[in-house]
């Protein structure tokens, strides 16, 4: 097989550079005929190519004059008219700016005083809002911020007092034998009756002093810290000086004199503002000299506003501008006109001469050999051309290289189609020595694998499972089968005659298939938690024996899970179970 194999390999070798030698001819051989038959056609054409070129050259310059020669002859009398038009129009326009110059200062003047009647309104009004708050803050009680402080230093004095001779701890327990009023004072407070029972008692306390009288005695506790009545002194003191303060002022308490302060010090504030807003209004100027300013003025005057005549002036200015640039630039193409043609009927002449020169080039032109169809550049083709002539020169002599190479490769003596043939039996056969072989040495290792594995009483086993299973599916016609060594090698009927499994029916195989597999899993999976997968295990038996294996099928799942394929509907009935249909698409 290898033999032949190395022999197709070359002949396949051999014949694709035939080949390849061979289309190499046959393309160079083409390409040379197509630039023959190329250069053949267009030799003409090439030669009158060059003076062509000149041509065309000579039209284009022409062409090019000519073009000029007539837009300037169209252009030329437009010009001098819009010249003309400008000179005529410019005296007019001069004297539109001049007049928007004096408007423009008629309104400057107006608008200055316009604006000082605007500004004497405005300050009139400020003035008129400082007269008001002048009138306001006369009219309000007056309650400085010093004074304010005053009376609040005051009053912060003799709550501090207060405090210190609250800050005392007097406390004192009376008990009444028999009934009794008493008048109690505290501190600074006022007296209050108090009347206890007989056998009542009552605490009292205060900060530094404690009195209780009764019409019969009376009794006075200070605290022995400090000097209470040097501390009294000066409570009366500070509580005279708040009352003063508030009395000066006419507020009852501190909060009344803090509002008769904000009410002081928001007009206060507001005719600073109005007198702030007077000074910036006018600015420089002095009210005096603002009311002389527009003493004279009994009516504005009615005319446009400063805004509309300077843009008004802008534009006429921009306008005038525009045309002097317009008249400089069209004298200046017309100074250009007459020192290059001196006059349009000269131009004329000029441009007679070019048509007449454009004719002639044209008639030459007409009687070359015309282009090849579609082509438009005279000097593509001429390159074009010699290069198709130098590359025809290379493919002769890359023509000839290839005969002399072809010529030098010998056939094989076989062809590779022959081979191919001889090949394709040999590998069949190979292949099917090479199966068996596989096969053989397959079951080698798993009988190897096997008996490492299991002891006699194991085959003893899978013989009774075996036995039991085959028994159930062939109705008991075969209760006991025959194992040499490890696998099965007949069954016995209920006869006793053995009938060996190379006789056995593709049916009956089926059956010691479907009965070896359950009793291989039995043996091998036990109490495991898995699943056995099985592939039209009932395909080849009969229908007896196709419902007596779905029976032990549908047993056999109580103790194992089952997934079972099948392409028969029928099968599929008989197992029952949980039913899935897979859609197949080629």
């Amino acid at each position: 097989k290898e033999s032949v194999r190395v022999a197709f390999e070359k002949a396949c070798q051999v014949e694709e550079a035939i080949d390849r030698a061979n289309q190499k001819i046959a393309e160079t051989k083409r390409e040379s005929d197509e630039l023959k038959r190329y250069v053949a056609t267009n030799k003409k054409a090439a030669d009158d190519a060059q003076e062509r070129k000149i041509l065309l050259a000579q039209i284009e310059n022409v062409g090019k004059d000519l073009a000029e020669y007539k837009k300037i002859n169209r252009d030329w009398p437009v010009r001098e008219k819009t010249l003309q038009d400008l000179k005529n129009k410019l005296p007019e326009q001069e004297e539109k700016v001049e007049d928007l110059k004096q408007k423009k200062i008629q309104a400057e003047r107006a608008e200055k005083k316009r604006k000082n009647v605007e500004k004497y309104k405005t300050v009139s009004a400020r003035k008129k809002q400082v007269e008001n708050a002048e009138k306001n803050l006369k009219s309000a009680q007056t309650l400085t911020e010093e004074d304010l402080n005053a009376i609040d230093g005051a009053f912060k004095q003799l709550s501090l007092l207060k405090t210190e001779l609250a800050a005392g701890k007097l406390s004192v327990f009376f008990e009444a034998k028999k009934s009794v009023t008493l008048s109690v004072t505290k501190d600074l407070e006022d007296s209050r009756k108090e009347s206890l029972k007989p056998g009542e008692s009552q605490s009292f306390e205060a900060g530094g002093r404690l009195r209780l009288d009764h019409p019969d005695w009376g009794m006075e506790v200070t605290t022995g810290e400090g000097d209470f009545a040097d501390l009294v002194q000066k409570i009366a003191a500070a509580d005279k000086t708040l009352d003063e303060l508030l009395k000066k002022h006419n507020a009852q308490s501190l909060e009344k004199a803090k509002k008769i302060h904000r009410t002081y010090e928001t007009w206060r504030q507001a005719l600073k503002t109005a007198q702030d807003n007077l000074e910036n209004e006018l600015g420089d100027t002095t009210l005096e000299e603002l009311e002389s300013s527009i003493k004279d003025v009994v009516e504005l005057p009615d005319v446009e506003t400063l805004a509309e005549v300077v843009e008004k002036l802008v534009n006429s200015e921009n306008q005038l501008k525009s045309m002097n640039t317009d008249l400089a630039q069209q004298q200046k193409v017309l100074d250009e006109y007459q020192k290059k043609y001196k006059d349009p009927d000269s131009l004329l002449n000029t441009m007679t001469d070019a048509i007449q020169k454009e004719k002639d080039f044209n008639t030459k032109l007409d009687a070359l050999s015309p282009l090849p169809k579609g082509v438009e550049n005279v000097e593509v083709f001429i390159q074009e051309y010699k290069q198709k002539q130098t590359e025809l020169t290379q493919l002769n002599e890359d023509l000839k290289k290839l005969e002399i190479e072809r010529a030098g490769i010998h056939p094989p003596d076989q062809s590779s189609e022959e081979l191919q043939k001889q090949l394709d039996e040999l590998n069949e056969e190979f292949d099917i020595v090479l199966r068996k072989g596989k096969a053989i040495l397959r079951v080698r290792e798993v009988a190897d694998e096997l008996s490492e594995h299991l002891d006699q009483q194991a085959f003893l086993g899978l013989k009774s499972d075996i036995e039991s299973f085959i028994a159930g599916m062939t109705d008991n016609r075969y209760e006991e089968i025959k194992i040499d060594e490890s696998l099965p090698t007949g069954f016995v009927r209920s006869d006793g005659n053995l009938i060996e499994t190379d006789l056995l029916s593709t049916g009956t195989l089926d059956v010691l298939g479907l009965a070896l597999r359950l009793s291989m899993a039995n043996y091998f999976l036990q109490d495991q938690e898995t699943f056995l997968v099985m592939d039209d295990p009932l395909v080849d038996m009969d229908s007896d024996r196709q419902s007596n294996a779905a029976n032990l099928l549908k047993e056999y799942s109580k103790t194992k899970q089952l997934i079972i394929f099948t392409c028969h509907s029928t099968h599929a009935d008989l197992l029952g179970g949980n039913r899935i249909t897979i859609g197949v698409t080629s």
